[in-house]
């Protein structure tokens, strides 16, 4: 970020007091076009501190959650309920400790039952409502809470068990009893059933030919030149591979033609129209829906029927879409002294970001036509894009809130674009101008930095009004990664500034402390993905973010990790109707969530009967109900990879179902303890609890996606009998198996720590007790992954395991006998990326013997092609690209070994390595 350029003091001319204002009042009609009220509802407060209170803590709590926002507010409680005023109850009175001891003393409050205390009840009854009664005693309601049950959502919560989350559960609207349906279109050369025109002849025929091989081969093609190739290459000059482009990329939605990338690039984005954009677009979509048509209404075609379904026996359940999953409630998150919390749920389809925290007045945020909402809750910013609070006052609360308890924190679930952004970038920030802030969480390639503006900062007033010095954390210790993370700031006038990544406190200490925040201007505006204006522009995603007004504990910080973030979905697959053994309302029950924008994760598959004395089927016992071989179902049909259940072997009992005191649930994954390189590991699941199924359409729109289950065997009829696919080699020995653990030679989940240790070094080349990457091992082994469940790994999991991988990538790269050796050719790390055939040369290495190919040169089932792992590294875009944009390392050797070294990191702490 710049220094700043002009001097502030304390003594400004009346001139530049003029200017000032001029300036911020400008801004904010440009940023907001409207008004700020002329008075603010301050309290007239003699009085905020809880220092000489008998219980101190309690006070503060009092005292933040709600004696500031609402009873000390004379537009609210402290017009009555003050001495001398008309009110029972001095609660109001402006000095806090008056005010606390007299909602204790008049039986205002219940501690056993705070949402029904006096207080939230009298509200709610019409006793002088200040907007909406409900709306207002709700508000004091969840207050109350905060104040005096903290631990809701406060003290770490032991997993919650089974039959609690089951007895919640409610029988799925009878609307969603509907059978799963296919697609009528699923394009590719080999379909079964074969589908005429759905494979290259037909693109060719209405696409291809008449379009993207004239207007769009220049840089969608393999033979492009190498300053105008873009991937993927559905334009190839060899037809072939265009089609798999195509299909593979998912480029045209043939069943539903306006949603096609090909077409939406041009009527949307306006990319490289050839003429006029609109007849362009219009062009593009009539060839698809032409080609759309041809297939539909070839005399041959035949409807496609769901995968499963093939056989005499229905064996698959009812279909559902996520929205008819029931929301799962997330881990219990820290309420206390939370003063905004934004969610990003996208409820109502607008541009504002909702805060939906219990504090008044709510930081609502507008975001601009450059920032995106992304499934399963969050925000995407893109060039340009930010998020602006809606006014002044509104951002006031920040100054009101934390100000007062000199102590803050700022909590994020982050999703970084890339590791190449300086300024820094800033990700939130409550300033006035790119060198004018109170705070400000940033980032700066690799480290996150945290700036605020402290009264005891050494330094002179103008870097002192910009946040500075700031705090970052260690460049070396690459604490910022391109993945989602779990970021916290906190602020206290002893520890000063602390930052904690994924629970964990990264070691960098503040050299700012004992100072205060009163120097903060209460005239700022927070914002998020940029600094006021725009400046200093950020890209990525932020899943959550909330603010506090005292500092987190290391405790509370570990609790609202393991909380996590998004939306998750209980989803009750109807299996009630495929035997007579069954009541009808059983279920086979999974947590589904929107993993990323690409992908769905299915995990802790459960066997429950919701209510054995409705439907027409209601046997009073289940006897060896065998459940075996379960597959997931997308749109009608079964993705060849992620069915991680495929293993399933299940037998089902539950005696007496009219006793609700036996459990009417049982999980579908056993643990067992087992010793698996020399350590005991105990709960490990027997089978998979976990697997990522890939997107098709998406969860929005008329025709979203539709999930469904299959069986090889449901209580004895036989089912899909589709192909098993091929093994993935573990590249890692296993012991032999155990006894009483099935089959110990494959555990589907993550490789824990001593297996990833080995696995790197068995790819690498690289001896496991190398002196050089021995000691990054053991420093890391306790943040390496200790147990293969898959819901179990976090973020800090893909830390430590790329961080174990650039020791070993280190080590093979500066080593030029390894360098050689590996690559099978002598590398000049000055020109090894000057050339596509020598950058194709490292990607086909790091995918061959990181990755691997069967026999035959396709790709292991289950793994990344070869194009998809180029795409990353070296397609447009690409790591290449963006570490040396426009080839600009040529010649530049240190910096080449430092690109050659993050391609094989990429690729090592990858899940193709580091899942089992």
């Amino acid at each position: 970020m710049n220094e700043p350029s002009r001097l502030l003091t304390f003594a400004h001319s009346n001139s530049t007091q003029l200017l000032r204002l001029f300036m911020a009042v400008l801004m904010l009609a440009v940023l907001y076009g409207c008004g700020v009220e002329n008075s603010p509802k301050g309290n007239v407060v003699q009085n905020d501190s809880c220092d000489a209170a008998a219980d101190p803590i309690d006070c503060q709590g009092f005292r933040n959650q709600l004696w500031l926002d609402v009873l000390a507010r004379p537009d609210r409680c402290a017009g009555c309920h003050v001495p001398g005023g008309g009110g029972t109850g001095n609660f109001g009175a402006p000095d806090v400790i008056e005010a606390y001891e007299a909602v204790k003393a008049n039986n205002r409050i219940d501690r056993n039952d705070p949402a029904n205390s006096y207080l939230a009840t009298k509200v709610l009854g019409g006793h002088n409502c200040w907007s909406d009664c409900t709306a207002n005693g709700q508000d004091i309601a969840g207050r109350l809470v905060a104040w005096l049950n903290p631990t809701t959502g406060g003290t770490t919560q032991p997993a919650e068990d089974l039959g609690n989350v089951a007895s919640r559960l409610e029988n799925p609207d009878p609307l969603y009893d509907v059978d799963p349906s296919a697609e009528d279109i699923v394009l590719g050369n080999v379909v079964p059933p074969a589908t005429p025109g759905a494979d290259q002849a037909g693109y060719n025929t209405h696409v291809y030919g008449p379009i993207v091989s004239q207007y769009c081969q220049q840089c969608h093609s393999e033979d492009a030149v190498q300053a105008q190739r873009q991937q993927p290459y559905f334009a190839d000059t060899d037809l072939a591979n265009a089609f798999n482009a195509v299909v593979e990329n998912r480029k045209i939605d043939i069943n539903n033609p306006p949603n096609s990338r090909l077409y939406l690039r041009l009527a949307q984005d306006s990319h490289n129209c050839w003429s006029d954009c609109n007849s362009n677009a219009d062009a593009m979509l009539a060839a698809i829906e032409a080609w759309k048509s041809a297939i539909i209404n070839n005399p041959s075609y035949v409807q496609p029927v769901v995968e499963g379904t093939e056989t005499t026996f229905q064996t698959t359940s009812r279909g559902l879409t996520l929205e008819q999953g029931q929301v799962i409630s997330g881990g219990q998150r820290v309420t206390a002294g939370q003063i905004a919390l934004w969610e990003f749920k996208n409820d109502d389809g607008d541009n504002i970001a909702e805060d939906t925290s219990t504090i008044q007045p709510k930081i609502d945020l507008v975001l601009n036509d450059n920032v995106d909402w992304v499934g399963g809750w969050g925000v995407e910013f893109n060039p340009g894009g930010r998020a602006t609070a809606a006014s002044i006052e509104d951002s006031r609360k920040l100054y009101d809130q934390i100000v007062a308890t000199n102590e803050f924190t700022l909590e994020a679930w982050v999703v970084p674009a890339n590791v190449t952004q300086e300024g820094p970038a800033i990700i939130a920030s409550y300033s006035f101008s790119d060198t004018e802030r109170n705070f400000s969480m940033g980032q700066t390639l690799y480290s996150y930095e945290f700036l605020n503006r402290d009264t005891a900062s050494p330094l002179d007033v103008t870097n002192r009004a910009n946040g500075q010095p700031t705090l970052i954390t260690e460049p070396n210790d690459e604490d910022l990664q391109a993945t989602q993370q779990h970021v916290v700031m906190t602020y206290d006038s002893v520890n000063g500034r602390r930052i904690y990544v994924n629970g964990e406190f990264t070691g960098d200490v503040d050299t700012v402390t004992g100072g205060a925040l009163t120097d903060w201007d209460p005239s700022y505006v927070f914002t998020l993905g940029s600094d006021v204006g725009g400046a200093n522009q950020w890209l990525g995603k932020l899943r959550m973010v909330a603010i506090y007004n005292r500092a987190l504990t290391q405790e509370e910080i570990t609790q609202n990790l393991e909380a996590g973030v998004g939306q998750k979905f209980h989803l009750l697959f109807k299996v009630g109707h495929l035997t007579d053994q069954l009541p009808d309302t059983s279920y086979i029950w999974m947590e589904v969530a929107e993993f990323d924008d690409y992908s769905y994760l299915f995990a802790n598959p459960a066997f429950v009967v919701l209510d054995p004395d409705s439907g027409s089927l209601t046997p009073t016992s289940i006897t060896s109900l065998d459940i075996q071989g379960m597959r997931i179902g997308v749109n009608g049909r079964l993705p060849t990879t992620g069915q991680a259940f495929l293993n399933m072997n299940e037998t089902i009992s539950m005696p007496n179902l009219t006793d609700s005191n036996n459990p009417r649930h049982v999980s579908l994954i056993g643990t067992t303890s087992a010793t698996i390189g020399g350590v005991v590991t105990n709960n490990i699941p027997v089978k998979a609890t976990g697997t990522i199924i890939a997107k098709q359409r998406g969860t929005n729109g008329d025709n979203p996606d539709q999930f469904y289950l299959t069986f090889e065997n449901f209580a004895g009829e036989a089912g899909a009998q589709s192909e098993n696919g091929t093994p993935i080699p573990l590249n890692y020995s296993y012991p032999d198996p155990v006894a009483g653990l099935g089959n110990s030679n494959y555990i589907a989940g993550m490789r824990i720590f001593e297996e990833t240790n080995a696995t790197m070094a068995e790819l690498t080349d690289i001896e496991v007790g190398n002196s050089a990457v021995r000691p990054t091992f053991i420093e890391l082994q306790q943040q390496l992954p200790s147990g293969p469940a898959l819901e179990g790994f976090t973020a800090s999991h893909q830390m430590a395991n790329a961080k174990l991988a650039l020791t070993y990538c280190g080590e093979l790269v500066d080593n030029s006998g390894l360098r050689n050796t590996y690559f099978n050719q002598t590398i000049d790390l000055a020109t090894v990326f000057d050339t596509p055939t020598s950058q194709a040369n490292i990607v086909n290495t790091l995918y061959d013997k990181m990755i691997g190919r069967e026999k035959a040169g396709e790709p292991i089932a289950g793994q990344p092609t070869l194009q998809q792992v180029s795409d990353l590294l070296i397609g447009s875009g690409g790591l290449l690209e963006q570490l040396c944009p426009g080839g600009s390392c040529s010649g530049n050797a240190t910096r080449n070994a430092t690109i050659l070294k993050s391609m094989c990191v990429s690729v090592l702490s990858s899940a193709a390595v580091t899942t089992q």
